[in-house]
């Protein structure tokens, strides 16, 4: 039943223990979850909101459905394949109430920044965004091309995450999701103090939630309420930083996934209705989320 080896004894692949359900290198991006979770509940419980009972148990139930087949396959030896599900659950997960506690944090109706942040692109940069937005305008085909470019955020995460996992970099895939915890995380906190609204033309349609929020006529957190209306700082600027630096794992071969990010990184700027501000402001969330992600995964 045992077999020697040059250190001694070691135990034959039979008697070898079965992994554990849980990898405690996914434990930050489970804080995170949970930390966002309590700021939802806690809004809920205290009358200020409600929430959308129905839809929430369904997305409930499937999230906790994902993360213990995502144990079980773990259990079973296929770490590979239930680290990827894990982790897309966590994802889904952040994506989901990350809006909703924008929406919160957005009650809190403090004084538009827009005039600010539009001081701070003339001032820092010599910059005017109304003059991007009225060139881009009638360039319909531009408008679509750099649309695309900045929508690819809804799958470029899930690509690296499955690419991450499947090629045994299980720790870089944990430390890119905690990332993504910490950068949601800074820009909810920082996003109430400087409101605003940007300039069109906006990919996203989320005047309408973000003025529900701030006056008052939006308090149901449902579906209603899953869209972007953080402006500064840009999480498409933070997360495209993030994906690039993820990708680069892969060395030359993902080169054009790192071009693809950095165009990401401006599209924010042509067509999300971002002041220019907005995106180094984004990348300094992003470098400072990996750099703490980084030193939580080292202990």
């Amino acid at each position: 039943m045992v077999m020697l080896s040059a250190t001694g004894l070691a135990l034959s692949p039979r008697m070898r223990a079965k992994p554990a359900f849980y990898d405690t290198a996914s434990a930050p991006a489970y804080l995170i979850t949970g930390l966002l979770t309590c700021i939802v509940g806690v809004v809920v419980l205290s009358g200020r909101f409600s929430l959308d009972a129905s839809w929430a148990t369904d997305l409930a139930g499937v999230w906790a459905l994902s993360v213990a087949f995502a144990w079980l396959l773990r259990r079973t030896d296929f770490p590979r394949i239930a680290g990827f599900v894990e982790a897309l659950a966590i994802f889904c997960g952040l994506a989901i109430l990350a809006p909703l506690c924008a929406v919160v944090m957005a009650s809190t109706n403090l004084p538009l920044a827009d005039d600010a942040l539009r001081r701070a692109d003339a001032y820092l940069f010599g910059f005017d965004r109304i003059v991007v937005a009225s060139w881009l305008e009638p360039r319909s085909t531009a408008s679509r091309s750099w649309g695309l470019i900045y929508n690819s955020l809804t799958l470029q995460p899930i690509v690296l995450l499955g690419a991450l996992f499947l090629s045994r970099r299980s720790h870089r895939a944990w430390t890119l999701l905690t990332a993504w915890g910490a950068a949601l995380f800074l820009s909810l906190t920082i996003f109430p103090l400087f409101p605003a609204f940007g300039t069109p033309p906006y990919v996203l349609d989320f005047v309408d939630v973000l003025k529900g929020a701030r006056n008052g006529n939006l308090r149901l957190l449902g579906i209603g309420a899953l869209t972007g209306i953080i402006t500064f700082p840009s999480f498409h600027a933070a997360a495209a930083t993030m994906l690039g630096w993820g990708f680069l794992t892969f060395g030359r071969r993902a080169w054009p996934m790192v071009a693809l990010n950095v165009a990401m990184f401006a599209s924010a700027l042509v067509v999300g209705g971002h002041y220019l501000v907005d995106l180094p402001a984004g990348a300094l969330v992003a470098v400072t989320s990996i750099m703490a992600a980084r030193a939580c995964a080292r202990k």
